[in-house]
């Protein structure tokens, strides 16, 4: 850099800061997770990477190549949902760990639903339950809160 020294930013910074841009782009549920014993076995029996985020150095240039394994909000648009992610993930490792990214790849391997969806809350209807010897006749003037009735 400056002849001082070297600066070294370990791959864990660069997942950091891509865990973070995942809960700053709308749309995007978080990164995928896998256990060890399943990624290995993965890794060992197929070309297919395992899930969550893989860094690795690029020959043919001076960055990094990122991919990343994520869950996707159900109802969102997909493409531009992980065209923003790209970006993000790009811009963000760039200026915080000076490290260039040449590749921005996004696996989506699933999507979540939640309460809210991008219309605004779901709502959820519980359905009906009834009491030991109660069927779907039930008087309209019971009440539910357990107080006597006068």
């Amino acid at each position: 850099m400056d002849g001082f020294g070297s600066i070294e930013v370990s791959d864990e910074v660069i997942r950091s800061i891509i865990n973070v841009c995942s809960s700053e782009v709308p749309g995007i549920a978080g990164v995928s997770e896998e256990t060890f014993m399943n990624g290995a076995f993965k890794m060992l029996r197929s070309t297919e990477f395992p899930k969550g985020i893989r860094i690795t150095d690029e020959e043919s240039s001076a960055g990094k190549k990122v991919d990343i394994s994520v869950q996707i909000e159900f109802g969102v648009a997909i493409p531009p949902v992980a065209c923003e992610f790209q970006k993000k993930i790009k811009d963000q490792v760039e200026r915080i760990a000076g490290i260039q990214v040449s590749e921005v790849n996004i696996h989506v391997d699933g999507v979540q639903a939640s309460v809210e969806t991008p219309t605004g809350p779901r709502v959820v209807t519980p359905p009906e339950t009834y009491g030991a010897g109660q069927g779907a006749d039930v008087d309209e003037d019971v009440t539910l809160d357990n107080k006597s009735q006068e």
